[in-house]
């Protein structure tokens, strides 16, 4: 089974945040061994969130219950552990609150098979920090690959795209963790001076 996840920490003032990738093991995994990555996940987003804020962008494969703007979408099994897993990190999809797009796959060999299996999930109370979140369905950011293929006896160099559009989002890193200190100056000396202080 595959799943990979890598985290970043950013050293900025307040809060750290750490942001991470993730590639969910696949609907049709061994339900044991899938239950046990979740787990692992969860132990991750846990961990870090004592520290700071907790941004994580991935391919999931796993649908959760979407109903918005004609769109509908019934959760499936990977589906249920991501759920159990926000509810235990006290997490949430942000990405399901584009304001454009929402279909984050697209079978490119049948472009009416859509699903909605990638995510970025947030912190709860670290959210006010996003300003923008799309899905980019237009398909103008998407990642591709380059091989090489022999075409009429020649070798020709042809992109691959992928079967995933781009979510693309917009956070406010200069948000702190709300605590300020007042610096107070005491005006010493002759009181003359103190008005051009």
């Amino acid at each position: 089974m595959i799943m990979q996840k890598y985290w970043l920490r950013l050293l900025t003032k307040g809060k750290e945040p750490y942001i991470g990738g993730f590639y969910g093991p696949q609907e049709g995994g061994d339900r044991e061994e899938v239950r046990k990555q979740y787990n692992i996940l969860k132990t991750h987003i846990n961990t870090l969130r004592k520290n700071g804020k907790v941004i994580l962008a991935g391919d999931f494969n796993a649908k959760l219950p979407v109903e918005k703007d004609g769109i509908k979408q019934g959760v499936s099994p990977n589906g249920k552990l991501l759920l159990e897993l926000l509810d235990q990190t006290n997490t949430k999809v942000i990405s399901l609150d584009s304001i454009q797009g929402m279909w984050t796959r697209v079978n490119t060999g049948n472009n009416k098979e859509k699903s909605i299996i990638d995510y970025i999930i947030m912190t709860k109370d670290d959210t006010e920090c996003v300003e923008h979140i799309e899905i980019d369905e237009a398909v103008l950011h998407k990642p591709y690959r380059t091989v090489t293929k022999i075409i009429n006896n020649i070798k020709t160099k042809i992109k691959v795209y992928t079967d995933h559009n781009t979510i693309l989002m917009s956070i406010n890193t200069s948000i702190t963790n709300g605590k300020t200190t007042a610096k107070k100056s005491w005006k010493k000396g002759d009181p003359d001076k103190w008005r051009k202080y």
